[in-house]
């Protein structure tokens, strides 16, 4: 009789685990306000330091394999623009997400297939097709660090979706063989329970896909279904789900891991797209720094020390028409950085450069050239020369007056 009230109960958690690939079903109530005219796209570069930084890890990654050193260099001609403006690569973020699922190698597997398993081997073969795990080793595609790094320079501006992507992966990898483990003489309903569970955790790329896809593709009332639908009604049952599911194993290691998985969906329910915004930088005035000047970003300011820095934070509460889809909390923030002093503005970062998503960073080095009025024609001369040369010299080499500021020259 016990047997048979675990099965029922195991059945019910089978049908009650949210559907990953179902999450657009859900009906949310749409904003009027949001409109694709009412704000410029953001955009993301790769400056030639980073571009060329790419180009080494191929070149040292795939040495001696030229046809899987062309195909890598194929992926990053697809993602990132081989032609540079003064702010350096563009880069195609709808490409970037489509990359991760091409080349990360695995997915989750269908519910329809999950739902038949009647034997571990059956299971074992799913998770071998679809998670790419043989005998509880995750055989990772090869191109996936590749893709990876390409995500590591445009991170900071991701904020909370990164975040979402990242710790869901690395749950996975982390727990991959405990599951793996557990489940080899497990019950096959209770093995197909723990599955499911983890099956949910490896669809979060998929959803990032599908999100960043939405967003710079204007379609903004299907971001915000997705968005709402995923970290509002996903979030709320699968904990619940997953607590009934710690309740009921035995195995200690496997209650930790499920824990682990339950914080990030926890976490994910207390909104992390709320989360403020890092806004970082230092400001170089002439040949030293700019001490005491005001910056200011999404209505709150602060005064850089006297080695020209700032570091604040910005609450992307006040969601305007400038936000991403505008009005909306999900999406990505102007946080266009303005420098001035004594009331004066001296410069601001690019507008289209300057878009993050909540729970993000923004870090903007300004490389402010200014003659005073009581200086001869000479050396106002000799001063926007120096002012053009030093400009060339950041667009050449982007990250310069960032590490000579590490060394603190």
């Amino acid at each position: 009789m016990k047997k048979i009230l675990i099965a029922i109960f195991l059945a019910t958690i089978m049908l009650m685990i949210p559907v990953t690939t179902a999450v657009k079903t859900s009906e949310v109530t749409k904003n009027i306000n949001v409109s694709p005219t009412n704000v410029d796209t953001p955009v993301f570069y790769v400056t030639q330091d980073e571009y060329n930084q790419i180009n080494n890890y191929i070149e040292l990654t795939f040495q001696g394999d030229e046809v899987k050193k062309q195909e890598a260099y194929d992926i990053r001609d697809n993602i990132i623009s081989t032609t540079s403006d003064e702010n350096g690569h563009i880069l195609d973020p709808i490409s970037l997400a489509e990359s991760l699922i091409t080349y990360i190698g695995i997915q989750p597997i269908p519910e329809e297939k999950l739902t038949l398993v009647d034997s571990i081997d059956e299971l074992n073969g799913l998770i071998k097709t679809y998670w790419k795990v043989v005998d509880g080793k995750l055989i990772e595609g090869i191109f996936g660090e590749l893709v990876d790094k390409i995500i590591q320079i445009i991170k900071d501006r991701l904020g909370w979706i990164y975040d979402l992507v990242n710790k869901a992966y690395t749950l996975f990898k982390d727990g991959i063989a405990l599951v793996y483990d557990f489940i080899q003489p497990a019950v096959v309903l209770i093995a197909v329970a723990v599955v499911q569970v983890v099956n949910n955790i490896i669809a979060v790329p998929q959803l990032f896909r599908d999100l960043i896809t939405e967003l710079f593709q204007l379609d903004f009332d299907s971001f915000i279904d997705t968005a709402v639908a995923f970290t509002e009604d996903f979030s709320t049952d699968l904990s619940n789900l997953i607590q009934a599911l710690i309740d009921l194993v035995n195995n200690p290691q496997l209650k930790t891991y499920l824990t682990s998985i339950q914080n990030f969906v926890n976490w994910l329910g207390a909104k992390p797209w709320q989360d403020p915004i890092q806004v970082v930088g230092v400001v170089r005035y002439n040949l030293g720094y700019l001490v005491g000047g005001t910056v200011t970003c999404r209505g709150i300011s602060t005064t850089t020390d006297n080695n020209g820095k700032f570091n604040f934070n910005v609450n992307p509460s006040n969601t305007s028409d400038t936000s991403f889809p505008p009005y909306e909390w999900y999406g990505m923030h102007d946080c266009t950085i303005t420098v001035s002093k004594n009331g004066e503005v001296l410069k601001q970062s690019l507008p289209k450069l300057s878009y993050v998503f909540s729970g993000g960073k923004i870090e903007w080095p300004f490389v402010i050239i200014k003659s005073k009025p009581k200086f001869i024609n000479l050396r106002e001369n000799l001063m926007e020369i120096f002012n053009n040369l030093l400009l060339r010299l950041q667009e050449l080499f982007p990250n310069l007056f960032r590490n000579i500021n590490r060394l603190g020259v």
